[in-house]
């Protein structure tokens, strides 16, 4: 019963805040499309992979500048607009933003449902550059807790966009 009640707050046994997303960019050693577990430890972010493999990646709260969610339509939107710039909050998208979009000229337009993407950004600690890890938002329970604790963390202040 314990461990149930862990998963409803979206703890592990240790009281580590985590959520479970699915990949879709960002790291070598982790195939697109895996089940991941992002979980907060004391020193940073963990990111391994769920069943079949041994992926993982840690990222210390430093290196972390920036975090939030993205539609698909706001990717579109993001170099056509300056309102489309500001929505997507000051995210760098990295190959995201090339998925999508080779994927939006594909097929016939028809109604689908909305895509979400949440989007960790952070710093390289091999050149300094930003990059960008992106996640697939199925149905991530507690999502908002573990963001703000993330961004709690990493010393992440909202932005305001003008």
């Amino acid at each position: 019963m314990g461990r149930l009640k862990d998963w409803f707050k979206g703890k592990d046994k240790e009281g580590n805040r985590y959520i479970d997303l699915s990949i879709i960019a960002g790291l070598d050693n982790i195939p697109k499309g895996m089940l991941t577990r992002l979980t907060l430890k004391d020193e940073g972010l963990l990111i391994k992979q769920n069943y079949f493999g041994k992926g993982e990646a840690f990222l210390n709260y430093s290196q972390i500048t920036n975090v939030g969610k993205i539609t698909e339509k706001e990717i579109y939107e993001k170099d056509k607009s300056v309102l489309g710039r500001a929505v997507a909050g000051g995210l760098v998208l990295g190959p995201l933003g090339a998925i999508v979009g080779g994927v939006s000229g594909v097929g016939k337009k028809e109604k689908k449902k909305l895509n979400i993407y949440y989007i960790i950004n952070y710093k390289s600690s091999q050149d300094g550059e930003i990059k960008a890890l992106s996640f697939s938002l199925g149905g991530a329970y507690q999502l908002n807790k573990f963001t703000e604790e993330l961004k709690k963390k990493a010393g992440i202040k909202d932005q305001i966009n003008l």
